[in-house]
């Protein structure tokens, strides 16, 4: 879900099969009072939706029978939409290691509207998942080839990345990481729109061997503090639990 003033985005899917369905674009000029009848964008899951200080829409989702994040945009509040376009590749869609799927898609963009960012977590081919950006420098026209953000050597697993732009420009993005030998939160950030990426920051240190399943989450606040919430089972028991952790980000 994205927020413009009045204006609330819903994007969701209705599935066919496991990680595939219909993906559906619904929205409330009044605040959520009355919806407006779904249209269809394209085929997937692991969906996000974001806006722009321009107005524009701008959605994301993965699709498991291209291996591929999709992306649209709308600049008339959705009422019609720009051409399906292929972003950057996910690899498989399943991995019983992290007990994850790489179609799960973060979008950002700056309040200019002009840097929009994606993030995603998959293997390429290196035989681990990684977490990859990609950033479009006009408004979601054309993109950039995806950047490897998480700098282990090894093979580790990462997963269930999300991403935010700050007030300033500056990009921050999170995970949860097995390059400690169990589920650990890791973050990192660039203030060159994504071109590179700072040195990898574990988050918590915990005594975690497994994280949930699904969405971990992360926001900046207008003071610059960036929010990460995720799911772990360092207290085995209660099994997995909810975390979240903050702090103030100052730019080198």
């Amino acid at each position: 879900m994205a927020v413009d003033g009045e204006h609330v985005y819903v994007v969701h899917t209705v599935l066919e099969r496991y990680l595939y369905g219909d993906l559906e674009f619904t929205k409330s000029d009044d605040g959520g009072t009355t919806w407006a009848l779904p249209k269809k964008l394209g085929k997937g899951v692991g969906n996000c939706v974001a806006t722009d200080g321009t107005g524009r829409i701008h959605v994301a989702w993965g699709n498991d029978v291209e291996h591929e994040v999709q992306y649209r945009s709308s600049s008339d509040g959705g009422e019609t939409w720009s051409a399906q376009m292929r972003v950057g590749e996910t690899g498989p869609s399943a991995d019983l290691f992290a007990d994850s799927v790489s179609l799960i898609i973060g979008c950002a963009t700056d309040k200019s509207g002009t840097h929009v960012h994606l993030v995603w977590t998959g293997d390429t081919g290196s035989g681990s998942w990684d977490v990859w950006t990609a950033h479009s420098g006009d408004g979601g026209s054309t993109w950039d080839a995806p950047v490897r953000v998480n700098d282990d050597p090894g093979s580790a697993h990462q997963v269930r990345a999300w991403i935010a732009v700050d007030q300033k420009g500056a990009v921050h993005t999170a995970w949860s990481d097995w390059r400690t030998g169990g589920s650990r939160p890791w973050a990192s950030w660039s203030i060159d729109h994504g071109a590179t990426w700072s040195k990898n920051e574990q988050i918590s240190q915990g005594t975690a061997s497994e994280s949930g399943p699904d969405y971990n989450g992360l926001a900046v606040s207008p003071a610059g503090e960036v929010g990460f919430a995720w799911a772990d089972d360092r207290h085995q028991q209660t099994g997995v639990d909810v975390w979240f952790s903050r702090r103030k980000f100052v730019a080198p």
